[in-house]
């Protein structure tokens, strides 16, 4: 089995991020079916997104819907799309799989992934786990740390997960119901309401999101900021939008430098206070009345739910991962946070990747003689079946160990 390539998937809500262990860099696609509102006939499958030109009025169908894998008739598609010729050109009986599922399943939710896996696409073996185990599992190997608290912050959700030994501590997650897609619809909305009707442009808005929002160290001088005018005031912004024509992607721009004679036929927008009130509600849910905790202080209460023992070792090794920990300030202010709860004794260590997006990606790449130990064949699951393989997969660390 270790002479058979190694394929990874990080099958994300938004997108996947997939790859043979033997790639440089992962594939990274929508994880569902888009359609373009002038060219309705034609259907984008996965990865032939990156043939869509014009990206305005984008319709998606996704196989997740708040956070979990509902829609399988939409993920054989984009699975069928990406292991094809067309993407990944994967001989699959040859080949060995490693699949991410939500960091908690529901009951209620049916798995059909084995199925799939194994009975159709035929795989030669298996190894399931979540886009934080394999953080945890590289943290263990790597670095020898036993103890590993992992955030992860993607499109629907965001985790605070703590790994013991390799093993996610279950009992102890927090879910904090703010994600990438709940931060680009409070943008879509506030930007409709305020100057333009954006409710249809998903896709050209969380670009907008991702160009311009940052974290703010200090909302209070913020605010201050956002109070004065140009230029004392280096908060706002222009983001000149797309029209697919002329431009095909929008642009950032200081306030005054817009130009009708540059793009004629281009629409303009203005953020202000917009660009680090969005990111702060992963900080303070409650300012959209979600009566949640926010990342800083869900940390500091998971970690305190452990015996003192384990403190030092969970506050020594945070890793963020997701989509949202690519907001500028993120680290400097999730450590400042933390930092400041918690016991002075105490070291705080808050490691960011280089592109948290793909990191759990990476982690598998890295801990590939690993990963395949850990697979279970073909053939041991035509012999033993589902419930084999889900005993072997959801191994989670008791306290009481």
């Amino acid at each position: 089995m270790e002479e058979n390539p190694l394929f990874i998937l990080d099958n994300g809500g938004y997108q996947y991020k997939a790859g043979l262990s033997s790639a440089t860099v992962p594939s990274v696609f929508p994880n569902g079916l888009v359609k373009c509102k002038n060219d309705r006939k034609r259907l984008y499958i996965g990865s032939e997104f990156a043939e869509l030109q014009d990206k305005v009025g984008l319709y998606y169908q996704m196989a997740f819907e708040r956070g979990y894998l509902v829609n399988w008739d939409v993920e054989f598609q984009v699975w069928e799309q990406m292991f094809s010729n067309n993407c990944c050109n994967l001989n699959v009986s040859e080949t060995n799989l490693i699949l991410t599922d939500p960091n908690c399943n529901i009951p209620a939710v049916k798995d059909c992934s084995y199925e799939v896996v194994y009975e159709y696409f035929g795989f030669n073996g298996l190894f399931k786990t979540s886009a934080s185990g394999l953080v945890a599992i590289d943290s263990l190997t790597r670095e020898n740390k036993k103890l590993c608290l992992v955030i992860d912050s993607g499109y629907s959700f965001t985790h605070i997960l703590p790994y013991v030994d390799g093993k996610l501590v279950a009992d102890n997650v927090i879910r904090i119901d703010v994600g990438g897609k709940l931060l680009t619809n409070q943008l879509k909305d506030w930007i409709t309401y305020r100057q333009l009707n954006v409710l249809e442009e998903t896709y050209i808005i969380n670009q907008v999101k991702e160009d311009c929002c940052f974290v703010s160290l200090s909302t209070k001088l913020d605010f201050e900021i956002a109070k004065r005018s140009v230029p004392y005031n280096t908060i706002k912004c222009e983001y000149i939008l797309p029209d697919y024509v002329t431009l095909s992607k929008g642009q950032k721009m200081k306030p005054g430098q817009f130009s009708i004679e540059k793009y004629p036929d281009n629409q303009m927008i203005t953020l202000n206070t917009e660009r680090f009130v969005i990111p702060e509600i992963l900080f303070n849910p409650s300012g959209i009345e979600i009566n949640q905790m926010g990342i800083s202080e869900a940390v500091n209460y998971v970690i305190e739910k452990f015996n003192k023992p384990f403190h030092g070792g969970f506050f020594s090794n945070i890793k963020p991962i997701g989509g949202n920990i690519l907001f500028k300030g993120f680290k400097d202010r999730l450590y400042s946070d933390v930092r400041s709860n918690c016991d002075a004794t105490l070291t705080v260590n808050v490691d960011v990747s280089s592109n948290p997006l793909v990191e759990p990606w990476f982690c598998g790449k890295r801990n590939e003689e690993y990963l395949k130990k850990q697979l279970i064949s073909k053939k041991d699951y035509d012999e033993h079946g589902v419930n084999y393989c889900k005993r072997r997969f959801l191994n989670f660390y008791h306290l009481d160990e």
